[in-house]
């Protein structure tokens, strides 16, 4: 695994945490098959278009706002794929990713975060990938409603627990229902 030492203190900790490479760029679009991008929008073109792709060699993007027809331009003549940014449930290999298009070294990749939603569909996609921001608010909402019952007289682990359990239960219930929420919402 290769690292880009834009961000150099968080590059040296990914070295000395999981012993990944550091290197120049055009070094990692030269020697990986798969490249995974995370730039910031405007700054995505500039670095992009100054890097030598390959083909047969996949670039998957997680950049915000850049659609697949950008990607692919950016990055010819390699393959291109989106998906959304991962999030903290990703990191313990539950979170859903959304990828546009079907990518074999992107979906391979991605299933050790969680669940893989692949859509052909680019409109398709851009709705699920909506998901990312829904659960950056979700995970707001549930610390607040920790500290809320923490701030009234639950010890703090207590509160975590429960607010956890009843999303869990929640999941558990979306999961398991028929696909309608309807009737179960008309009792809340």
């Amino acid at each position: 695994i290769m690292v880009s030492p834009r961000n150099a203190d968080k590059a040296r900790e990914l070295q000395q945490r999981f012993g990944v490479t550091i290197a120049a760029n055009q070094e990692i679009a030269e020697s990986c098959d798969l490249v995974i991008v995370s730039l910031l929008p405007p700054d995505a073109p500039e670095i992009l278009n100054g890097l030598e792709f390959r083909a047969g060699q996949t670039v998957l993007s997680v950049i915000a706002g850049i659609d697949l027809k950008t990607m692919m331009d950016l990055v010819d003549p390699a393959d291109a794929a989106i998906s959304m940014m991962p999030g903290l449930a990703n990191a313990h290999n539950v979170g859903p990713c959304a990828l546009h298009p079907e990518n074999a070294a992107a979906l391979e990749l991605l299933q050790h975060l969680g669940p893989v939603h692949v859509y052909d569909d680019g409109s398709a996609y851009v709705t699920a990938s909506v998901m990312a921001a829904f659960s950056g608010i979700s995970t707001l909402m549930l610390r607040d409603a920790m500290n809320r019952f923490a701030a009234n007289r639950l010890d703090a682990a207590d509160a975590r627990r429960l607010v956890a359990e009843t999303r869990k239960g929640n999941a558990a219930m979306l999961l398991e229902t028929p696909p309608t929420m309807d009737e179960d919402a008309r009792g809340v």
